[in-house]
């Protein structure tokens, strides 16, 4: 995985290298000259005569492309409905926090020192979902190793260590329909731009939600308000940024789609499994080279987003007055709904120890392999750092709810544990809830209740009650570690009367310690037995714990 410590300062340097000089056009179709143009390849400036390619959204930093798309003449529709986020990758703003919270940053190390940056969304805790040219290598059309990519969720700043989780993965999965298609003019566009990285291990981050087939056809109508999000470059030959991008563009026709795609690539659109969409009526925001794999969103009926596009291809000059091409979701919703089937991780749920004694307890839980062996394990401690791993059990590839429990001994007695599940298989390893026990303390006896409050009142009064005479306890249990005992004696001129309550505790080194305390008063035994008025008698008091 290449964002590791040290290849971050390494990346840094390396992604604002240029990546070429394209053909850009006006809105009324005319074209500048393209015969020759500059091309950076490894640094190295190298004429290209007579090359057009359009080059797909993902950011190849170890080799600058010769690029070059034509601009055609449509009238692109403007919004018809309010977008599912406030206006203003090209043209775009930084995501606000709180925003965006499904976004993936992708980077593929290449061999030989070189990355691939693409963008990506969380379906499910360990899929991320991007664009099928993210995933293989376009000269052989071989998919990429999974060892290659790293995966950062969890932070609209791909590059904050505080915020950012890291994850490897551990499967690449290419939509079959995938195709890189050479137009008729020479242009590369293509054709089921998907595929889905597996995580090593789940994301906190939620998942979006995917336009389905048919139920949300209606979003893919001419003028639907949509928005687009990537950490691609901000200009072409420009650099990456840290922080996510994002800005309003609009859903166009098919009609409008085909002729921009003809005009501009040679390619043929498809209005099945292929939408696209431009910036109108400002053309001031569009895709750039790392978007590719980015959502494509618009306002679902529930008030919330729902992503109905990946983003596939575009001019390679990243210019904003040609529309940008995405594959749709919604044909895809089947394909993926059986992927993550095949690719969940176990679910684990630690439940509530039993048999919890002075120094044992059962540990419990529930796994759910779905489909995949796994190995499960318990883990616990005296906090959340949890110190003990227990052996590893396994279960088999079925599906459905199992019950799995360990008995774990040497704990201390009155302490609080910690502990939780932990499941793993092919397709992850799974964290269950932090649960929380308590081992037990003895049971206090009558006699050792008595034995300690008469303890407490000579620390607490000394001589006062050591030299005391007509002593008299009464002890009551309050629970099964807990007495009170009311308590009286005489010393001197004084009558002392009152409370003492004792208990066991958990000591240091997993010790049991008793505690005490006690509320006690004192009057003249005079004044207050033979006085008449004994509410005129001063009454002392003290309470404490000795």
């Amino acid at each position: 995985m290449g964002l590791v410590a040290g290849a971050v300062s390494e990346m840094r340097d390396a992604r604002s290298v240029p990546i070429g000089v394209g053909r850009e056009g006006s809105r009324d179709g005319s074209r500048k000259a393209d015969s020759q143009r500059n091309v950076v390849t490894d640094g190295v400036a190298v004429l290209v005569s007579g090359l057009s390619r359009c080059v797909l959204l993902a950011l190849v930093c170890a080799v600058g492309l010769a690029v070059g798309v034509a601009q055609a003449a449509a009238a692109p529709v403007s919004p018809r409905i309010v977008g599912p986020v406030s206006p203003r990758i090209v043209g775009g703003t930084p995501a606000s926090p709180g925003t965006w919270p499904s976004l993936a940053f992708i980077e593929n190390s290449l061999p030989g020192g070189g990355y691939y940056l693409c963008t990506g969304t969380i379906v499910a805790p360990n899929v991320v979902l991007t664009a099928g040219h993210c995933a293989v290598d376009e000269s052989t059309m071989t998919v990429y190793p999974p060892q290659q990519y790293g995966v950062v969720t969890g932070s609209l700043d791909w590059t904050d260590a505080a915020t950012r989780q890291l994850r490897p993965v551990s499967r690449v999965v290419v939509y079959p329909g995938f195709l890189k298609i050479a137009g008729s003019n020479g242009e590369l566009y293509a054709d089921g731009d998907a595929a889905l990285l597996q995580l090593e291990i789940p994301t906190a981050a939620p998942a979006m939600p995917l336009a389905s087939d048919p139920g949300d056809s209606g979003l893919y109508a001419s003028g639907t308000a949509a928005a687009i999000a990537g950490w691609g470059l901000t200009s072409a030959g420009g650099s990456t940024p840290d922080q996510l991008q994002w800005a309003i563009t609009v859903v166009q026709s098919s009609t409008y789609c085909t002729q921009q795609a003809n005009d501009d690539f040679g390619a043929l659109f498809d209005s099945f499994d292929q939408t696209c969409a431009i910036d109108a009526p400002t053309d001031a925001a569009g895709t750039c080279q790392g978007d590719s794999g980015g959502p494509l969103v618009a306002a679902s009926a529930d008030g919330g987003i729902v992503q109905i596009g990946i983003t596939s291809w575009a001019q390679a000059s990243c210019s904003t007055t040609v529309p940008d091409f995405f594959t749709r979701t919604d044909v895809l919703s089947a394909w993926i709904t059986r992927w993550l089937a095949a690719m969940a991780p176990p679910t684990v749920t630690t439940t509530r120890a039993s048999s919890v004694g002075q120094t044992s307890a059962q540990l419990n839980g529930q796994l759910n392999p779905n489909g995949s062996a796994i190995t499960y394990y318990f883990q616990w401690g005296t906090s959340t750092a949890y110190t003990n791993t227990s052996g590893t059990g396994s279960t088999n590839d079925g599906v459905g709810m199992l019950p799995v429990g360990i008995n774990i001994t040497g704990l201390s007695p009155g302490t609080t544990y910690h502990y939780r599940l932990v499941g793993s298989s092919f397709n992850g390893t799974t964290y269950g809830a932090d649960q929380t026990f308590t081992t037990t303390l003895p049971r206090m006896q009558p006699a050792k209740a008595r034995s300690y409050a008469r303890q407490t009142l000579a620390g607490a009064f000394g001589r006062r009650f050591k030299r005391g005479h007509q002593y008299t306890a009464s002890c009551h249990r309050l629970g099964p570690i807990r007495f009170r005992c009311n308590v009286a004696w005489s010393y001197g001129a004084n009558y002392y009367y009152g409370r003492v309550t004792v208990y066991y505790v958990s000591g240091l080194r997993g010790t049991v310690e008793w505690s005490d305390a006690y509320t006690m008063s004192w009057v003249n035994d005079r004044c207050y037995f033979y006085s008449g008025h004994p509410q005129r008698c001063a009454v002392h008091s003290a309470r404490g714990s000795w």
